[in-house]
């Protein structure tokens, strides 16, 4: 049947985010006036709204209300600054006097995109009360750093607002703190504040493509500023904040999750580190000639800082990535170990079965299954605390008689019930050892103190096993069906009085018998003749 190809479901809050970043297309319906007179409206229009929505997400996300809101914050003040850049132009009076001065405007400007970077910060590091001290303090100085070079305007008696080292600033800046906002995402597990970092990420990355494309290669590169109309995409971060801060909250997780490891997005974030290190280098080196040169040097105490932040928070991500993985085995180790016996448990004990049969060649395997005579009696008569000796005496004993072949493991199933596979012996070997297990087993001597029968002092209690054993050589055997030949055989042991060992060599038998006979198992254990009895 052929599925008809259809168009994805693009929903209307898609549509109408989708128009408001056309709308600055429409600029040159205001000719002749500049295009500033309707780009600026339109993005303050649209940063009001990505405040909006983020407070919108900050009540539908609990967990992350700090966050998204100073994350609105950060998008109001943007919106704050370009009302005052649509009030002077309206107004006729930029850059000239008073309130719109260049000097005032160039102070404005600095102290809104510090305090805009100073909220990020907060979001996406301060507020994290797991974090670092280290890093916390890197990232104060870090903050202080960026808002030293923001303002060296008043000091170099220059206009700053619009030069090269400014925009290469700007642009430096925005790729920083993404890296930022990005290393904080792949490090936190709540939901909630990773879907809070995600929408921060594309927030930040978004600007980041816009800064290189309006103040590197609009301003900087091109013969004349401004030869290309990149300022119409100024919206676009906030039209994705919108997006992502609308979204439904994310369920939680129970399956498996893909993507990156903390160790390929640990070498990323190092690699980011260093790309930004050699780029701001080549900015220093091009600003050089133009500039003071503790423009320059605080360029490079603000990658050197990051260099250090990054490396610092990095290595704490891998330091916890090894105590996960150190925690991880020990939990698997304790889902696969009995913990009475400190052997393995049934799950283990299937894994490693499975696995010998998985081989590309039937291979020879031996499966015994072990039953602790009256078990119940011992329990009932001397306590629970006698039985769990008993078991544990059990386990040493069958882990000192199979260690000595290769490949064998031995595990509890449950309750009295133990069992064991020798991998590559033949049914005479797995008969010796079955049979050497019993009867070291019977020749036993306990504690007297465990076994003190409360109403008949100084009675002692000799424990006893019966072993089924299943051996196949040959032949691909189910471990399911090869797990009922061996109970089949524990059955007949204790038909035939406990304390002995029967054997079933399905090596003897055909494979089409091997697969008709299941359908006989309830009448397997009764038939004498399928057994090999050891006296």
């Amino acid at each position: 049947m052929m599925h008809r190809w259809r168009l994805p479901e693009w929903g209307l809050r898609r549509t109408v985010l989708l128009l408001l970043a056309l709308a600055p297309l429409l600029s040159p319906l205001v000719k002749p006036y500049p295009d500033y007179y309707f780009m600026y409206p339109c993005q303050l229009v649209i940063g009001l709204l990505a405040g909006v929505c983020c407070l919108v997400a900050a009540r539908r996300n609990p967990g992350a209300e700090r966050q998204w809101r100073l994350l609105s914050a950060v998008v109001f003040l943007a919106s704050f600054f370009y009302g005052y850049l649509t009030l002077g132009h309206f107004h006729s009076v930029y850059p000239k006097t008073g309130l719109f001065s260049q000097q005032i405007h160039e102070g404005i400007r600095s102290a809104n995109f510090s305090l805009r970077l100073g909220l990020i910060l907060l979001a996406v590091s301060f507020f994290r009360w797991e974090e670092d001290w280290r890093v916390r303090a890197l990232d104060a100085t870090l903050l202080v750093l960026c808002v030293a070079t923001l303002f060296p305007a008043e000091q170099s008696g220059q206009s700053f607002g619009h030069g090269e080292l400014r925009q290469a600033l700007n642009f430096l800046l925005f790729f920083l703190f993404a890296c930022i906002a990005q290393a904080a995402a792949v490090s936190n597990t709540s939901e909630a504040l990773r879907g809070f970092f995600r929408a921060v990420t594309i927030y930040l990355w978004a600007g980041v493509v816009i800064r290189f494309l309006i103040d590197i290669v609009d301003y900087t590169l091109l013969p004349k500023p401004y030869l290309l109309p990149t300022d119409l995409l100024g919206p676009l971060p906030e039209i994705l904040l919108c997006e992502f801060a609308l979204r439904k909250p994310p369920r939680p997780q129970t399956g498996p999750q893909t993507g990156a490891s903390p160790l390929e997005w640990a070498f990323i974030g190092n690699m980011q580190a260093s790309i930004l290190a050699i780029g701001t280098a080549a900015v220093a080196l091009f600003v050089l000639q133009r500039h003071l040169v503790w423009y320059v040097f605080f360029l490079v105490l603000i990658v050197t800082c990051y260099a250090v932040r990054t490396h610092v928070f990095y290595s704490l991500l891998l330091r916890e990535q090894q105590r996960l993985q150190v925690q991880a085995r020990q939990m698997e180790t304790l889902a696969i170990t009995d913990p009475l016996t400190g052997i393995g448990n049934r799950r283990w004990f299937e894994r490693q079965v499975l696995s010998c049969l998985a081989a590309p060649e039937p291979p020879a395997v031996v499966v015994m299954l072990i039953d602790t005579d009256s078990f119940k009696g011992i329990n009932d008569r001397f306590g629970h605390h006698s039985g769990d000796a008993v078991l544990c005496r059990v386990a040493e004993v069958l882990q000192d008689v199979i260690g000595r072949i290769e490949g064998a493991c031995c595990s509890r199933l449950g309750g009295d019930e133990f069992a064991a596979m020798l991998p590559g012996v033949t049914a005479a070997q797995a008969q010796d050892a079955a049979e050497s297990f019993r009867k070291k087993i019977a020749d036993l001597d306990f504690e007297a103190s465990l076994f003190r029968d409360a109403k008949h002092d100084g009675a002692l209690e000799k424990a006893t096993v019966s072993v089924g054993v299943a051996a196949v050589q040959g032949h691909r055997i189910e471990f399911g069906t090869l797990l009922r030949w061996a109970d089949a055989a524990l059955y007949r042991a204790k038909a035939d009085g406990r304390n002995c060992v029967r054997l079933i060599d399905l090596s003897s038998m055909d494979a089409m018998d091997v697969l008709s006979a299941v359908e006989s198992f309830p009448r397997i254990g009764r038939d004498p003749n399928l057994f090999a009895d050891i006296p």
